[in-house]
């Protein structure tokens, strides 16, 4: 999806991302994960592929862990190539709140992400869990379950996140992901 409208876009890693795959499932040995939580979206069950070949943990595939479909009928274009041709749109795509025709709403895709990540984390039968998701689901996971505002992140970017008796949770450790500003 490299300088792709990404979203629903739904294609395998490129070469680079088998390097990144690779690299992460060796920065994830020795973390104790029992199950890995998979989008069902081709790069992601390909990167999942080499985490569990190399940590031998389950994998669940969940379709509800599906990057949002923001793009709508721009799914998939070169960036570039949007820009130009709708730059009027593109524009406005930079707003979350902004919805194309058939594309999925923040607030539903919200809903979705919150609702699957209390799912799991709800879950004690694993006492170390991952989820291998997208970008979008990443950003609402830090502006509303566990706010800390607006991120950066790069590719196979992870967080290890601790939840205690209250079911507040806490950062142990992140890799590639950085935060912009933080809601107090």
């Amino acid at each position: 999806v490299e300088k792709r409208l990404g979203g629903a876009y739904n294609d395998h890693l490129s070469l680079n991302g088998h390097e990144q795959s690779q690299a992460l499932a060796e920065k994830l040995v020795g973390k104790g994960i029992e199950v890995m939580y998979v989008s069902p979206y081709i790069r992601t069950q390909e990167t999942a592929a080499y985490v569990v070949e190399k940590i031998g943990c389950q994998m669940v595939t969940d379709p509800d862990l599906k990057e949002r479909d923001q793009y709508g009928f721009l799914t998939g274009l070169v960036k570039h190539y949007a820009e130009m041709r709708y730059s009027d749109i593109m524009f406005q795509l930079r707003n979350p709140l902004f919805n194309l025709e058939g594309a999925e709403t923040y607030e539903d895709f919200k809903a979705r992400i919150t609702a699957v990540f209390e799912q799991i984390t709800k879950d004690d039968s694993h006492k170390v869990v991952a989820v291998l998701w997208h970008g979008g689901p990443m950003r609402i996971l830090f502006r509303h379950l566990v706010p800390k505002g607006e991120i950066n992140y790069g590719d196979c970017a992870y967080v290890v996140l601790e939840k205690d008796a209250t079911g507040n949770f806490t950062i142990l450790e992140k890799d590639g992901i950085e935060f912009k500003q933080t809601i107090s």
